[in-house]
């Protein structure tokens, strides 16, 4: 899998079940990094046997839970994969991994829930943006990080006006020759022939038509998606594109030009300087918040204050240290957390547990650089009430 939703990230939080093993591991681009790839994946995988066997699993459950993980160590497209880190999780009768354009501190966990907040980023604050080049010679949708890409396919879309003329092949070449009538293309679109092409009019319809199922390819591979998309394309068919889209995270501006003379790390870059400040200011704004309403009611920078806080549905705004971990555990009927120096058997990231708990009650949840925390804090919180 390499598209990850908020749907996914919501499924993943709401999960139950002992034992719930958690791994993220960094990988490396292209094809020459397989092997070490390979390695660094064969020593989660032994990290996370040990991990069970320490918490009591028996060999054999063990081996059915990570089984599908140790079969990707043979995958030689997925050790290739373009990607910088893959997220695992395995329960019971579960198993999901995510190869994504995040570079992942090495980390396994075994508790009775998801380890879900490396994964924060990809969905809120400087994680994961697209562009969608856009030409009537090209398609083609950009997966992007601040510093990485890759090119998600756009099932069942034409990739060219010529592509979606062609589905009305037949009749399309019967008009052209005897000078007839437009014929009805597959699906219901209607598409004319290019002996109507001198006629502007016509050609703006077919290229609207075009950019349509264009649209209607794009807004179903990202559907449940928030992150911004950006359109790289000359003005006249970002125009005609803004009066069709549907997606409603459409960013403001565009990439002018013909995006089919531009490399894909170029486009990437390109659409960072647009969407960079909306996740600068969704950064900053709960930063700011939260130093509003610093040492009253309104807020907490205590870890037991805000996991009861979060258990109720109180939290508003969440912001936790994204590559620590304090390790614990949590006595919900008491409202107390145990805090340990390192990690011990049956404990939990309590940061991952007021993330999880303030996701499941609608917060909005920012994992930050434990330099870019309020006084360094691991965990702050801003209330509803």
């Amino acid at each position: 899998m390499d598209l990850f939703t908020g749907d996914d990230l919501a499924q993943l939080a709401r999960h139950r079940q002992q034992p719930s093993v958690s791994v993220f591991t960094p990988l490396e681009r292209g094809g020459p990094s397989k092997k070490a790839n390979q390695i660094r994946l064969k020593d989660q995988l032994a990290e996370a046997a040990r991990r069970l066997a320490d918490e009591g699993v028996r060999p054999a459950d063990a081996e059915a839970l990570m089984g599908p993980g140790r079969r990707l160590l043979e995958d030689m497209h997925f050790l290739k994969h373009d990607s910088d880190g893959l997220a695992m999780f395995a329960a019971p009768g579960l198993f999901r991994h995510y190869s994504l354009p995040a570079a992942f501190e090495p980390l396994v966990v075994v508790s009775d829930r998801f380890h879900v907040k490396p994964l924060i980023p990809m969905l809120s604050e400087d994680g994961r943006f697209y562009v969608l080049a856009l030409s009537q010679n090209h398609v083609h949708l950009l997966q992007c990080s601040r510093y990485h890409s890759r090119v998600l396919e756009l099932k069942g879309t034409p990739g060219s006006l010529a592509e979606a003329l062609r589905f009305d092949e037949p009749q399309h070449q019967r008009s052209a020759h005897s000078g007839g009538p437009t014929g009805s293309g597959r699906g219901g679109m209607v598409f004319h022939t290019q002996a109507d092409d001198s006629d502007k009019s016509v050609h703006k319809e077919n290229v609207r038509q075009f950019l349509h199922q264009v649209e209607n390819g794009v807004t179903r591979t990202l559907m449940g998606e928030k992150a911004p998309l950006v359109v790289a394309a000359v003005g006249s068919v970002r125009s005609i594109y803004g009066e069709v889209n549907t997606y409603p995270h459409l960013a403001e501006g565009q990439v002018d030009g013909n995006p089919d003379r531009a490399r894909d790390g170029e486009l990437r870059e390109a659409g960072w300087a647009l969407v960079e400040p909306l996740f600068t200011k969704a950064r900053r704004d709960a930063i700011g918040l939260f130093e509003r309403f610093a040492g009253t009611e309104k807020a907490a920078g205590k870890l037991h204050e805000v996991l009861r806080a979060a258990a109720a549905g109180r939290v508003l705004v969440l912001l936790a240290a994204r590559s620590r971990q304090v390790w614990g555990t949590w006595d919900a009927e008491r409202g107390r957390a145990q805090v340990h120096d390192q990690e011990e058997s049956g404990d939990e990231d309590l940061l991952n547990r007021a993330t999880v708990e303030a996701l499941l009650h609608g917060a909005a949840v920012f994992a930050l650089e434990p330099d870019q925390m309020p006084d360094g804090r691991a965990v702050a919180a801003v209330f509803r009430y």
